[in-house]
């Protein structure tokens, strides 16, 4: 009997123990979450690095953050979320200086071209991610005409079709080639339309460019370097989509 009691007032003891240590924890806890809370870690002070083509104060605006924000309640996923929404940010990184400031570096998606879309322009990036629509051309952009997007989907923050990516991927290459044998500040247009016989226009040389498909492109554009430097100042059409194993590409005068 004397053996019972004595487990009973052991049992007694440890759960004394265990409410006891259980209050002391959840009393921390909400001490911690009280301080947490308070006031002093409430957002003062945003600092943005990293933007170009989206203003700080248009940043500053999606994030909805005001001086009674805490700054544990916003997150790199909620941030993300709410930037993203503009379709220039790519991606934001997130970093706290407690106890009040907040720091995003943001990472921008490029123009890098353009799409003829009626009388306006699409801005896409290399991602083939649409940036924008607008009136005026960008600076210095290539246009892509011939590609099959529909018109419908043609919005900020859409992506291109899968062909039109497939070639796009192409147009890259082609540009990437044309650039290393200074050729690509030639080149203001090119049709995808048929990806067997990419079409360029090249307005300042008064020449089309009828390339064929990518294979073989530094053969193709060392010719067609050469076909420039002899007709120059001659308007017509350069032919390289042909079997350059049997036939040599030509130029034809426009008459």
């Amino acid at each position: 009997m004397n053996q019972f009691n004595s487990k009973k007032r052991r049992k007694n003891k440890q759960r004394k123990i265990l409410f006891r240590n259980l209050f002391i924890v959840a009393l921390v806890v909400s001490a911690i979450v009280l301080v947490l809370l308070s006031p002093i870690f409430n957002v003062k002070d945003i600092q943005i690095v990293g933007n170009n083509s989206v203003s700080t104060d248009t940043i500053k605006s999606m994030l909805k953050i005001d001086d009674k924000t805490n700054i544990f309640k916003e997150t790199s996923g909620t941030i993300n979320q709410k930037l993203k929404e503009n379709p220039y940010i790519e991606k934001v990184d997130v970093s706290k200086k407690l106890p009040s400031t907040l720091k995003l570096t943001i990472h921008e998606r490029t123009v890098d071209f353009m799409l003829e879309f009626g009388g306006s322009f699409a801005y896409i990036n290399n991602d083939g991610y649409i940036l924008e629509v607008n009136s005026k051309e960008a600076p210095n952009k290539l246009i892509i005409r011939g590609y099959t997007t529909s018109v419908e989907n043609i919005i900020p923050g859409n992506r291109i079709c899968n062909e039109d990516l497939q070639n796009l991927n192409n147009v890259i290459e082609v540009v990437k080639i044309m650039n290393e044998k200074g050729l690509g500040e030639l080149v203001s247009i090119i049709d995808i339309r048929d990806k067997s016989n990419f079409v360029l226009i090249l307005p300042n040389k008064l020449k089309t460019v009828y390339l064929g498909d990518t294979n073989n492109l530094n053969i193709k554009l060392k010719y067609l370097k050469a076909i420039l430097d002899k007709t120059e100042g001659l308007e017509g059409s350069i032919f390289l989509n042909r079997d350059l194993n049997k036939e040599n590409p030509y130029f034809a005068e426009r008459v």
